[in-house]
């Protein structure tokens, strides 16, 4: 992600600090790090998302949609693995904080359904900033 154009938006969500893109070597410190929370949703080599744990500072968490970020108990780093499943109870929760203002999605597109093989091509080379609402007829 290309963090400067995506930070007023990062941070009206309520991040403190929006980085990006890491170079992983450089370490945390390079970065003003570690933090008490890394979100991550950047797919990455497993070494890599290993050494995003460095980025956690003690007692921490970090979450990832793009996967597991190894957790650190000797400094009590957690870690959380997001994914979302295809389960009716799920959505119908996610649905009602929605609607009671509590969880936003960022709605970037919203394309037919005709152009859903043009979606995947776009999502798979990181063109989409955000959610695409796919209409059908």
């Amino acid at each position: 992600m290309d963090a400067p154009q995506h930070a007023a938006r990062l941070e009206g969500y309520g991040a403190d600090r929006v980085v990006g893109p890491l170079s992983l070597a450089a370490g945390p410190a390079a970065v003003g790090g570690p933090f008490q929370a890394v979100v991550n949703h950047v797919r990455v080599s497993p070494e890599e998302l290993a050494q995003l744990t460095n980025y956690v500072a003690d007692g921490g968490v970090a979450a990832s949609t793009a996967g597991p970020i190894p957790e650190d108990p000797a400094r009590g780093v957690r870690s959380a693995s997001l994914w979302v499943r295809s389960d009716g109870a799920q959505l119908t929760e996610l649905v009602a904080k929605v609607d009671a203002g509590k969880l936003r999605v960022h709605v970037a597109a919203h394309r037919p359904v005709s152009e859903l093989a043009a979606v995947h091509e776009d999502a798979g080379a990181g063109r989409l900033p955000g959610k695409t609402v796919v209409l059908a007829p």
